[in-house]
């Protein structure tokens, strides 16, 4: 699992019986390459230094810094400890 926090745009996309909804957005992105990191980083979930920013959760450790298509810049990410 991958968790990032950020503005997104949510809606109904497509139309003639197949339309689905949908999120877009960097933190949506972002969101889909720490889920994809989580192999590499042998851990299950990954969390943005963005989300941790606005938690109260102390249970989350650092795992490092990491550069990822399409952010600029490192991006912290964290794990459950």
């Amino acid at each position: 699992m991958g968790v990032s926090t950020g503005p997104v745009i949510a809606g109904n996309v497509g139309g003639g019986g197949r339309a689905t909804y949908t999120v877009y957005g960097e933190a949506v992105n972002l969101a889909s390459r720490l889920e994809a990191l989580n192999k590499e980083q042998g851990t299950s979930i990954l969390v943005s230094g963005t989300t941790t920013e606005g938690s109260k959760e102390s249970n989350l450790a650092k795992v490092g810094q990491v550069n990822v298509r399409g952010v600029s810049g490192p991006v912290d990410i964290y794990t459950l400890a």
